[in-house]
């Protein structure tokens, strides 16, 4: 009977036949990327490390712009250890054309770090007040901003 079958259905006999094998390859491997993972990594690129090094300028970059827009704009933006407030929507144009010496791209990406804060989010509570840059009253946040803005608090605190 194991003739006839094995006639019949060829790879899997032949599978049958290498199991031990390919179950000692299994293990080979494992150790292999064991060995893999314990090696010393190999010297990163020029490429990647200058990659490293931009992401982390555009940070300090950031950052930086966001401590002058605090500066100028006192009323509006906080400091980094201060409960912020909701700014009013189309800011950023603003933003831009009230500092014509920074770049418009370093205040987008400035106002969109104060912005997505824990601290922002939890400011941004339905009927309060948004502020424009002299912090004067700019509308009201809406039911919908608020939603959005729990929903990313509730992600932000399940992951620290």
């Amino acid at each position: 009977m194991d003739a006839c079958l094995q006639q019949q259905y060829p790879p899997f006999f032949q599978l049958k036949q290498e199991r031990p094998t390919l179950r000692a390859n299994a293990r080979q491997r494992e150790v292999v990327f064991k060995r893999v993972k314990a090696a010393p990594q190999p010297a990163r690129s020029p490429a990647s490390l200058h990659h490293e090094a931009l992401g982390k300028a555009i940070t300090r970059r950031t950052l930086d712009v966001r401590a002058i827009l605090a500066r100028r704009f006192s009323q509006c933006f906080r400091g980094f250890s201060q409960p912020k407030l909701p700014l009013k929507t189309g800011i950023v144009v603003d933003a831009i054309i009230a500092c014509p010496d920074i770049k418009p791209h370093a205040v987008a990406l400035a106002i969109a770090d104060y912005c997505r804060g824990a601290s922002y989010h939890a400011a941004m509570v339905e009927g309060a007040a948004r502020v424009d840059l002299d912090g004067n009253a700019a509308g009201l946040v809406s039911r919908r901003a608020a939603e959005r803005a729990r929903r990313i608090l509730k992600k932000l605190e399940a992951h620290p």
